[in-house]
Parts: structure tokens; sequence; C-alpha cells
């Protein structure tokens, strides 16, 4: 994707054209539809979003599917569901299908939309900030499938982005951890500028202080539009993850595992452990400096209070290494029964690829798990 930022425009490996926030969604919407026409709409939402979903029916009326919300969507049931809600509405080629909602619903939304009739035009509304920041760019749509996250899915870029920095208000705090910790991930890999950014920006946070005064904050425009940008450029650049669009599973490898075995975590949690632990395994194949290592490591360490775990990770929370194993040896970068990793060398840089014998990291891994901060 090109950043166009005269017209504040961003432009997709297919093609597509469109605004990066708008003040409203329905005035955004409006606007693409006097400008594509296309012969009807069909709306996607869950049932957090359901009543936002409703608010763009009034602008195009069309049909409304609501499934489950959080990682219960992507599913064969749920996908099934929206194929046969699109057959039984009979939608065609000119159709396209409105998602509104986070990361797994335009997971599972964009993929009913690359399946049905070979391929009908989809636009993301993406209502949660790790949507907005992560998942909604860059085509990726897959349901998990035998236990094993997005394990079946395609790549399915929108016709159409709104975003609308209203909906951010709507989020709990672990909605927001979640999006925060995919943009920390982004300056680590790709920005240190954004690195610095995000700590000038980050509130103080007195460890005395209660619980309860521990106040998660909404990144501002410009730090989401930061982030942003290290994604387009890594997508541009590589839009089929053949290499170094990989940098951005940094945190993911053994995050979706930890993910995947346990109901225990949110993904922004899973994510964040794997850095974390990904981040000593840099340090161990003596990719990273340890003075690199250190500012990574505090960097890091700003979301601690707001984990859900800043009084530590109990030594029964974390998977035993053989749980874990079972769900790396799925993932998708293994190449020739080999798992690769993506991790960082420096501040703002990263190197994919990286090959470790296993034994390695699990010596790291138990050792690590006992202590994770």
């Amino acid at each position: 994707m090109v950043a166009n930022h005269a017209s504040g425009e961003y432009t997709s490996p297919i093609g597509g054209v469109s605004p990066r926030f708008c003040a409203s969604a329905e005035i955004a919407w409006a606007a693409w539809i006097a400008d594509t026409r296309p012969s009807t709409c069909f709306y996607l939402a869950d049932s957090n979003t359901e009543a936002f979903a409703r608010s763009l029916l009034g602008v195009m009326p069309g049909q409304l599917c609501v499934v489950n919300a959080g990682e219960e969507a992507k599913s064969w049931d749920s996908l099934s569901c929206i194929l046969e809600f699109l057959l039984m509405h009979k939608a065609d080629q000119q159709s396209v299908l409105v998602v509104v909602g986070g990361g797994a619903l335009s997971d599972v939304g964009g993929l009913a939309a690359a399946l049905f009739k070979r391929g009908i035009r989809w636009v993301t509304v993406p209502t949660t900030l790790l949507a907005m920041v992560d998942a909604s760019w860059g085509g990726k749509t897959a349901i998990n499938f035998g236990g094993v996250k997005n394990s079946v899915g395609v790549y399915h870029w929108p016709s159409h982005w709104i975003y609308d920095l209203n909906m951010l208000q709507t989020l709990n705090e672990r909605q927001r951890f979640d999006g925060w910790v995919e943009m920390f991930k982004h300056a680590i890999i790709g920005d240190f500028a954004l690195l610095d950014a995000i700590k000038a920006y980050w509130p103080e946070y007195d460890a005395s202080g209660a619980e309860s005064t521990r106040i998660m904050p909404l990144p501002t425009q410009d730090l989401i539009e930061s982030a942003l940008r290290v994604k387009i450029r890594i997508v541009q650049e590589d839009p089929f993850e053949r290499d170094l669009r990989r940098l951005l599973n940094y945190g993911h490898t053994l995050g979706h595992a930890l993910e995947s075995s346990s109901n225990l975590f949110s993904h922004g949690q899973a994510v964040w452990l794997g850095m974390l632990f990904e981040l000593q395994l840099a340090v161990q194949c003596d990719l990273l400096a340890e003075r690199e290592a250190r500012l990574i490591f505090e960097f890091l360490s700003l979301l601690t209070p707001f984990s859900g775990y800043a009084d530590g990770v109990s030594s029964n929370v974390l998977p035993e290494w053989n749980r874990i194993w079972g769900y790396l040896e799925q993932d998708k970068k293994v190449r020739f029964g080999q798992i690769t990793w993506s991790l960082p060398v420096k501040v703002g840089q990263g190197q994919v690829g990286v090959e470790i014998d296993t034994q390695t990291v699990k010596e790291l891994y138990e050792i690590w798990s006992l202590n994770p901060f």
C-alpha cells in the first residue's frame, strides 16, 4: 500500500483507494456509495457492533447478518452462515459486503467475500484499535481450524476502509491494550521515532497506586497514522508475505501458540508475552545487543500495569512446553519442518527467517516461563 499524504488516502496493492479517517462513518459511507454504486449492500456485524451497523443501513438499505463476537466468529460455522446469508439474499458480483467490527470479524467477513462467487467487494469499518492499526490492513482473511489460529484463509483486500475514531471511545481496557500491543510491535520492528513518540505520550504510572487508578490511554490520530505507515510500507514491499512482511509476525509465533493453547489470554496479552519471549530469543542468538534489548524490554514494560499481569504471571498460567510445542509446529512460518522466527535486531529493525534449534527454544522457554518479566 502507498500512502498519499497530500490527499490523506492510501492505495492498496489491488488499487483501491480510501480516506484514512473521517468525522462520521455514515457520511464517509454515503460518499463511497455515491462514487461506486454497488448493486446491493450486505452488512456483517457481531453482537457488539449490531447497533452501529444499523446506522449504516440508514445510508444504504440492505440485509444484515449478525454473528458471535470475538474469536468465536472465526469458525466454519460462522463462515458457512455468512455464505448462506449472501446466497439466500441473492448477492451478485456487483454487491458489496460491509464488515462492521473488530479484527476477528474482518478476518471471517473478508474470507466470505473472497469465496462468494469467486470474490465480491468488501468494505471494512473497523471498530477496535486492534483492527484499525493491524487487522483491517494487509488483505489477510482467515478462520481458525483444527485448533490452530488462521490456518484456513486467503488474501483479499478490501475495496474501501472507513475509520471513525469516535468508535474508540467505546472500547474497554482489554480492547485498548490489545490495540496498543500491535502499535508497540510496529515501533519495535520498524520505526524508532514511533517508539520515542509513544514513550513521550505514555502516562506516568505510580506502582504504589491502586489498581483502579490505572487508566489505559487512547492513542492520538498521529500515533495511529505512524503505526499504520509501518505496516503500509512493509505490505507494499511484500503483499503476500514471501519475505519482509514476516517481520509483522514478531511476537506472534509464541503468541499464537499461547492464544490457541488457552482461553486465558486475549490476542494482545498473548502477543505481548510473545514479544517478551522472542526478545530473549534474539539475545540468545546474538542478534540483538544487550543495550538494544534493554531499551526494547523497558519499552514493552510500559504495558505491564495494564496487561492484567502487573503482579506477575503465576507458574500455572503459562502452558508447559509440550503443550506449546504442539501449536508451534503448526505455525505458518514453519519451513521444511523448521520453525522460523521474526526477531528484532535493533530498535526499529528486525530480521525474518531466523532458524533456531528446537532444544534451544525449549530450554529458554522453560526458564523464561518461570519469570517472564
